[in-house]
C-alpha cells in the first residue's frame, strides 16, 4: 500500500509521485471495501495498487539513498532503523485492534499466527490463513521490509557496478518465477503467493532499474527537450500515458493470475513513474493536477490510510449492518462514511508520530 511506504522524505519533492500514492491507496481501498461487503469484487484495485507501490519504493528509494550507497557513507543498521521506526508502530497498532476485534467476532487466539505477525514474517508461510490473521494487511510491510533488506546489495549491482553477471542472474530469477507461477493454479496465486517476499523484490528491482533510466544520459536530453514544448504537447503525451495505465484494467479479469498479480503492471507503471519524476516540473495537465497541496499532502498519509482503512471498513460495515442490514453494506454512503474517517484517522496517527519524534529528538 505503498508505503505502502517506502522512503517519502525522499520523493517529496517530486510532488506527482506523491499524489500517485493517494491514486493508488484509492483502488486498495475500494477492493477492500467491496471485498468486505461481500457484493462486489474489484480484484485489479489490490493487484494494481500494491504492486505500484513496490515498484515507487524501489525507485524513490533510489533517489533518496542510493547517493549513499554510491559513495560509501551508506550506513545500513541505521536506514533500517529508520525504515522501522517508520512502519513497526502504526503495523503494532493496527494488528493489536485487529486482534481484539477478531475476538469479538469469535476468532480463536493462536500463538504461532500472533508471533510471525508481530515481527511481519506472516508472507514467508505460504499461508492463506495465515494472511488473513489480524488486519489482511499487514504482509506488505514484511514484504517491504525484505526489500529494504537487500536495497544496498541490489542498488550496488543494478547502479554502481552495473554488473552484467547480476543482471543476467537476475533476467533468469525472473524468468523462473514466471515459469513457476505460470504452474499454479489461480487460485494459489490469489490467495497466497501475491504476497510471497522473494516474488514481490521483483518488482522492488525494476523500481531500481527505472531510477538507473531516470539517471541515464539519453535522460537528461528529454529532461531539455521536455522544458522547451508546449503545455499541449507535454499533457497530450500525459494523458497518452496515463491511459497506458488506466487501459491495464479492460484486459485484466482475462488474464491468468500469474500475470495479472504484478508481471502485467511492470511496464506501464514504470513508465509511469519515470515519466512523472523525470517531468515533474513540466507544464502538462496532469502534471498541475498531481501538484496540487491536497493531492501532495493526502500522498504524505498514504501508508497511514492504507493501514488503518482495514481497520475503519471493517467496524462500520459492521455497525452499518446491524442498524440497517448487511443486505444495505454496499452503498455509496457508507464508502465515503469510511473513505472520509481513514483519511482522518490517518491524519491524526501521523500527527501523534510526529509529535513523539519530535520529543524523542529534543
Amino acid at each position: 500500500m505503498n508505503k505502502i511506504i517506502s522512503s517519502k522524505s525522499s520523493s517529496h519533492h517530486i510532488a506527482t509521485l506523491q499524489s500517485m500514492r493517494f491514486i493508488f491507496c484509492i483502488l486498495i481501498f475500494i477492493y477492500l471495501f467491496l471485498e468486505s461487503t461481500g457484493k462486489l469484487h474489484f480484484y485489479y484495485g489490490g493487484d494494481a495498487g500494491v504492486t505500484f507501490f513496490f515498484i515507487l519504493s524501489g525507485f524513490v528509494l533510489s533517489i533518496g539513498c542510493g547517493p549513499s550507497v554510491a559513495n560509501g557513507t551508506f550506513h545500513y543498521v541505521q536506514f533500517l532503523r529508520k525504515r522501522l521506526a517508520k512502519i513497526y508502530p502504526l503495523h503494532l497498532v493496527t494488528f493489536i485492534i485487529a486482534l481484539c476485534m477478531s475476538f469479538v467476532a469469535g476468532v480463536k487466539f493462536d500463538v504461532i499466527k500472533t508471533f510471525l505477525h508481530i515481527f511481519m514474517l506472516q508472507e514467508f508461510t505460504l499461508s492463506e490463513d495465515m494472511l488473513r490473521y489480524g488486519t489482511g494487511l499487514s504482509w506488505f510491510l514484511g514484504a517491504l521490509f525484505f526489500c529494504y533488506l537487500l536495497f544496498p546489495f541490489l542498488y550496488r549491482q543494478l547502479i554502481v557496478s552495473r554488473n552484467k553477471v547480476f543482471g543476467a542472474l537476475l533476467t533468469i530469477y525472473i524468468l523462473l518465477a514466471l515459469a513457476i507461477e505460470s504452474c499454479c493454479n489461480n487460485s494459489a496465486i490469489d490467495d497466497f503467493m501475491f504476497a510471497f517476499p522473494p516474488l514481490r523484490i521483483i518488482d522492488f528491482a525494476i523500481g531500481i532499474i527505472a531510477y538507473r533510466l531516470y539517471t541515464a544520459p539519453f535522460s537528461i536530453r528529454l529532461r531539455q527537450w521536455i522544458a522547451r514544448q508546449s503545455t499541449s504537447i507535454l499533457s497530450t503525451l500525459e494523458i497518452i500515458i496515463v491511459a497506458m495505465s488506466v487501459l491495464t484494467y479492460i484486459p485484466y479479469c482475462l488474464l491468468p493470475s500469474w500475470i495479472r498479480f504484478a508481471p502485467y503492471f511492470w511496464i506501464p507503471f514504470s513508465l509511469l513513474i519515470y515519466w512523472f519524476a523525470i517531468s515533474s516540473d513540466n507544464k502538462g495537465i496532469i502534471t498541475k493536477l498531481l501538484s496540487q497541496r491536497v493531492l501532495v499532502f493526502l500522498g504524505n498519509i498514504s501508508f497511514e490510510i492504507y493501514m488503518l482503512h482495514g481497520i475503519v471498513i471493517t467496524a462500520f460495515v459492521f455497525v452499518w449492518g446491524r442498524l440497517f442490514g448487511y443486505d444495505t453494506v454496499c452503498n455509496p454512503i457508507l464508502f465515503a462514511i469510511c473513505f472520509v474517517l481513514s483519511i482522518v484517522a490517518a491524519y491524526l496517527f501521523a500527527i501523534i508520530m510526529r509529535i513523539g519524534r519530535y520529543k524523542n529528538n529534543r
